[in-house]
């Protein structure tokens, strides 16, 4: 099945999606653009419920590289969300400068940096049904500089933020803990 999040209509596709938006990384999108609409935040309908966690759509918009990014969901979804989510959305681009695979295997994980300017988003997602903890260095960064992250990840529930500042050297290993079927989404500067 390929598409987008208004698939999630399809009263199948959340279980589907959890799997789907950790191969199409290494498949439809290995070679450049695709043309998909990630990122929602609501449920279809009291029936039909997301299994990913918001982190995980929000990661979407860096993971799947589109060089027309439009995002699913309706706007009132959109201006519920912590203001940290909204400034992300709005800033987040749609061409890049350079991309870099990170960690992941089809259908389980897919982390990726993407930079763009002086900028470095790096995002992730699992598909796993248990809490799970990636551990990464980024390969954008230089010498001894010590940068700033700001990373939006899991909250203490699939629909919850979590929001932590910290600063980062090239030789740092950055953990970040995702629930199940969950993902996180960072901005390095």
């Amino acid at each position: 099945m390929s598409g987008g999040a208004e698939l999630y209509s399809y009263y199948k596709y959340p279980e589907e999606a959890v799997y789907q938006n950790t191969i199409l990384p290494f498949t439809r999108n290995v070679m450049g653009s695709m043309d998909f609409t990630p990122v929602t935040f609501d449920d279809y309908s009291p029936e039909i419920k997301h299994l990913t966690s918001n982190a995980h759509e929000l990661a979407l918009s860096v993971i799947f590289e589109s060089g027309i990014q439009h995002f699913a969901d309706r706007v009132e979804s959109y201006l519920s969300q912590p203001e940290q989510v909204l400034n992300f959305l709005k800033d987040v681009p749609t061409i890049w400068d350079d991309t870099r695979f990170i960690d992941g295997y089809p259908g389980e994980l897919a982390v990726f940096a993407r930079k763009k300017g002086n900028k470095i988003y790096v995002a992730g997602i699992s598909s796993s049904s248990e809490k799970r903890t990636v551990e990464f260095k980024i390969p954008f960064l230089e010498g001894n500089k010590i940068y700033t992250i700001e990373i939006i990840m899991d909250g203490a529930s699939k629909r919850e933020f979590a929001f932590e500042t910290k600063t980062v050297s090239k030789e740092q290993t950055i953990n970040i803990e995702m629930l199940p079927a969950g993902g996180f989404a960072a901005i390095i500067y």
